[in-house]
C-alpha cells in the first residue's frame, strides 16, 4: 500500500488501490506492447537466417575455389617443380573461381577489396605438407546485414583442401587396329601410295606416344609410391600374334596335331619302264664274249652263231646275265620307300635261223669293217639285243583337298618344318614335284611328302606366332545375349584341357583355298600383325620402337582383337596378368580399343577361324560377307561385355570413320566412345583419355 498527497492532504489509501486494480483489469493496448517486445528476438531470428544463408553460399564458393586451386597446383607439381610455380598456378585458379574486386573510396570510407557476397579480401596459402600433396587454406569474413544490430558485424569463413594423386595401380591394354586401311590417309580419300607421314598408322603411333606422355608424370609418381602403371598392346587384323606368348606359359596350350584345310598328294602312277634297243651285238672272243663294236667281231660256226643269237652257252661263250625281278614289300608300298633298285630284263629277239642277211640275227654280213662272211664254215656273227629297265617307284598322280591332320608338335615350338611345294597343282603348269618318283604313296600331306626324297622341292617354314582360335559355336548371331557353352574362343579365362580348348598355329604354307568348281590353289601369305605384348612397364624409347614397327596388314576382325584384349588384362586365365590389388593398393584396368573401320570379314580370308568357305566355323560354310559381319559383330559385343563384367573400363575410338552401334555399345558408356576424323583429333582424344585415366582426386 502506498499513499500520495493532493492539495497537501494525503489521499485515501483506498483510492490508489482502485487505480492499480483497474489498470490490471484493463487489457486495452496490450497487443501493441507485446508485438513491440517480440520484434527484437524476431529480428534476430530473421537476420541470422539471412546472414547464415549468405555465409553458406559464400563458403560453398570459397570451397570450390579452394578445390580448383589444389587440383591445379597438384597437376603442375612434379618432383622438381618449385613450390612457387605451384603456388602461382593454384592462386590463378583460386581467384578465377573466387574473384576479388576493388571497391573505390566513397562517403568517407576508404578503398578496399572484397570478394563474392561482399566477403573480405582473401589470400590463399599454398603449401605442400607431404610429398605429392598440395594444400590450400583460405580464410575470410563476410559482413552481416541484420545481425550487426546485435553486435555480430561479420562471420568467419575458413576452408582447407588437399589434392594428391589418386595412388591406384593402373593397367592399360591398347587394342589397335592395324589392318590394311591404316595405310590410307585419314579421311579415306586416298588409299594407294599414301606418303608415310599422311598414313593413319603414323597418326596412331603419334597418338599412342601422346597417351604415354600424358601419363608419364603419373607413372613416375606411382613408381615413387611403390605402385605401377603398365601397358599391354594387342595389334589385330584378321588374327592376332600371341602364339609365342602362349607357349611361353605352356607349350601344351597349342595343339600338337592340327587339322587344316589342305592338300594331300598321291604318288600312285607306276613309273614307266625304259626300253633300250633292239640293237646289234657282235660275237667276239675274250670276256665278255660280245661287243657292240663290229670291228671287234670274231668268226664262229653257224651252229655256234645260233647259240649266240639265243643267248645259249657253247664251248666258246657263256650266256649274258639278266637281272631277276624283285617285288616291293608291303612296308615299302605303304610308307613310300626305300624302293628296290630297278631291274633290267635283257631279251634277244631272233628268227631261229643263223643265215646271212637275217633281220634278227646274222651269220656273216657285208659291211665295213668286214669280217669273213661268205667263205668257210666260220663267219662273223651278230644278234639283236633289247634291255627293258623296270622301276619300282611311282609318279605323282592326283591331289586331294580336304581337312587333314598335320603334326604341329615341332612347328609350335618355333622349329623349322619342311613343306613340299609345287608350281600349280592340277594345271598345265604342274611340275609334278619336279618329276620325283617315290614308292607308292596315297594321301600324304605336304610334310610327309617333303620327307620322302631330297629331290622334292620344299621350303622350310617357321611359325610366326599368329593363331587360329580354339573351338567355338557357329550359330552365334545378334540374338545371342550370353556366351554359349562350347564357345571356347569367347571363354576369356578358360584354361586349355583338350584340343577343343587349345589354340592352333596358323600355318599359311599348308593351307589351300578352294573355290567352287576348281581343284584348289595355294592360299599364299596370311595376314599376321606384330606380336602382342603382355602388361609391362614401358620406357618411352621402348614404346616408340614398338609402335614404329606396326605395319598395316589384313582385314578387320574386331572380335579377335577384343577377345585377346580382355584375355590379356584379365586377373584370371592363362596369363592372369591383371590385378585387383598390388602392394595393398587397388588396380584400375582399362582397354583402349582403336579402329579405323567397320567389321569386314569374308569367306575367303584366312583368319583366326580358318577359311570360312571351307571350315565353316562362323555360321557355316558359304555364308556371305553380310551374314558373317552380323555374326562377328555379335561375337565382338559378347567379348566387350565379358571385359566390362571383369571390372575393366572400355574406351572406344573410331578413326576416319563414324561410330557404329556396335562400337558405341562396346564402350563402358557413351562418353567413352568417340570418333576422330584427323590426326590432330586422334592425338587429342588419346591425351584426353590419358587425362581421365590419371585424373587427380581430392583427398580431403
Amino acid at each position: 500500500m502506498f499513499s500520495w498527497k493532493r492539495d497537501g492532504k494525503a489521499a485515501p489509501a483506498s483510492r490508489g488501490k482502485g487505480f492499480l486494480t483497474r489498470l490490471a483489469r484493463d487489457a486495452r493496448g496490450n497487443t501493441l506492447a507485446i508485438v513491440g517486445a517480440a520484434l527484437v528476438p524476431l529480428a534476430a531470428m530473421i537476420g541470422s537466417g539471412v546472414d547464415m544463408s549468405r555465409a553458406y553460399m559464400a563458403k560453398s564458393r570459397l570451397q570450390n575455389a579452394c578445390d580448383a586451386a589444389a587440383l591445379a597446383g597438384r597437376r603442375v607439381m612434379q618432383a622438381d617443380t618449385p613450390i612457387a610455380d605451384v603456388e602461382t598456378e593454384a592462386e590463378r585458379f583460386f581467384y578465377f573461381n573466387f574473384p576479388q574486386r576493388v571497391i573505390p573510396a566513397a562517403g568517407g570510407a576508404p578503398a578496399h577489396t572484397e570478394g563474392p557476397y561482399g566477403t573480405n579480401a582473401v589470400n590463399p596459402v599454398v603449401t605442400s605438407p607431404t610429398a605429392g600433396t598440395v594444400r590450400v587454406e583460405a580464410s575470410t569474413r563476410i559482413p552481416t546485414t541484420i545481425m550487426g544490430m546485435f553486435g555480430f558485424e561479420d562471420l568467419p569463413l575458413n576452408v582447407t583442401c588437399d589434392a594428391s594423386l589418386n595412388f591406384v595401380n593402373t593397367d592399360i591394354m591398347l587394342v589397335l587396329d592395324v589392318t590394311g586401311s591404316m595405310a590410307w590417309n585419314a579421311d579415306g580419300s586416298d588409299t594407294t601410295n599414301v606418303p608415310l607421314a599422311d598414313q593413319r598408322i603414323t597418326s596412331l603411333r603419334l597418338a599412342v606416344m601422346a597417351l604415354y606422355d600424358e601419363l608419364s608424370p603419373i607413372q613416375e609418381q606411382l613408381e615413387e609410391a611403390g605402385l605401377r602403371l603398365r601397358y599391354g598392346i594387342v595389334p589385330y587384323s584378321s588374327t592376332v600374334n600371341v602364339g609365342h606368348l602362349i607357349t611361353d606359359v605352356n607349350q601344351n596350350y597349342i595343339t600338337a596335331s592340327t587339322t587344316y584345310w589342305s592338300r594331300r598328294v598321291n604318288f600312285t602312277t607306276p613309273t614307266p619302264a625304259t626300253v633300250n634297243g633292239p640293237y646289234w651285238e657282235y660275237y667276239r672272243t675274250g670276256s665278255p664274249g660280245y661287243t657292240s663294236n663290229a670291228s671287234q667281231s670274231t668268226s664262229i660256226t653257224q651252229a655256234h652263231c645260233l647259240n649266240f643269237m639265243r643267248n645259249q652257252s657253247f664251248s666258246r661263250s657263256t650266256p649274258t646275265p639278266a637281272y631277276s625281278y624283285t617285288a616291293m614289300t608291303s612296308a615299302q608300298l605303304n610308307t613310300g620307300g626305300p624302293a628296290p633298285n630297278p631291274t633290267v630284263a635283257t631279251t634277244f629277239p631272233h628268227d631261229g635261223v643263223a643265215t646271212q642277211g637275217g633281220s634278227s640275227g646274222e651269220h656273216g654280213w657285208s659291211g665295213s669293217p668286214v669280217a669273213p662272211d661268205t667263205s668257210g664254215t666260220e663267219r662273223s656273227c651278230r644278234r639283236r639285243r633289247t634291255e627293258t629297265t623296270t622301276y619300282f617307284t611311282f609318279q605323282f598322280n592326283t591331289d586331294a583337298f580336304g581337312a587333314y591332320a598335320y603334326d604341329t608338335s615341332q612347328f609350335r615350338l618355333g622349329n623349322p618344318v619342311n613343306v613340299a611345294v609345287d608350281i600349280a597343282p592340277n594345271s598345265s603348269n604342274d611340275d609334278n614335284y619336279g618329276g620325283t618318283t617315290l614308292a607308292s604313296l596315297a594321301n600324304q600331306n605336304l610334310i610327309q611328302i617333303a620327307a620322302q626324297s631330297a629331290t622334292i622341292a620344299k621350303v622350310p617354314t617357321t611359325w610366326n606366332g599368329c593363331i587360329e582360335e580354339r573351338d567355338t559355336i557357329a550359330s552365334i548371331d545378334e540374338d545371342t545375349t550370353s556366351i554359349p557353352s562350347g564357345a571356347h574362343d569367347l571363354d576369356i579365362n578358360g584354361i586349355p584341357s583338350s584340343d577343343a580348348t587349345r589354340w592352333r598355329p596358323q600355318w599359311q604354307e599348308v593351307v589351300w583355298n578352294r573355290s567352287s568348281g576348281t581343284a584348289g590353289s595355294a592360299y599364299g601369305a596370311a595376314s599376321c600383325p606384330r606380336e602382342s605384348v603382355r602388361l609391362t612397364t614401358w620406357t618411352e624409347e621402348d614404346l616408340q620402337d614398338y609402335v614404329d614397327d606396326l605395319t598395316p596388314v589384313g582385314s578387320t576382325y574386331h572380335d579377335i582383337g577384343m577377345i585377346w584384349g580382355a584375355r590379356m588384362i584379365s586377373t584370371g586365365g592363362i596369363f592372369a596378368d591383371g590385378c585387383e590389388t598390388f602392394n595393398s593398393m587397388p588396380c584400375n584396368r582399362h582397354i583402349i580399343f582403336m579402329t579405323d573401320g567397320e567389321m569386314a570379314p569374308t569367306d575367303s580370308t584366312y583368319s583366326a577361324y580358318g577359311i570360312n568357305r571351307m571350315a565353316g566355323r562362323i555360321g557355316g560354310a558359304g555364308e556371305d560377307a553380310e551374314e558373317l559381319t552380323v555374326r562377328h559383330n555379335a561375337r565382338f559385343l559378347l567379348a566387350c561385355t565379358a571385359a566390362k563384367s571383369m571390372g575393366v573400363s572400355v574406351w572406344v575410338i573410331a578413326f576416319g570413320v563414324g561410330l557404329t552401334d556396335e562400337l558405341t555399345g562396346c564402350a563402358s558408356n557413351e562418353n567413352q566412345a568417340s570418333a576422330a576424323t584427323d590426326q590432330e583429333t586422334l592425338i587429342a582424344r588419346f591425351r584426353q583419355i590419358g587425362n581421365q585415366i590419371g585424373a587427380l582426386r581430392l583427398t580431403q
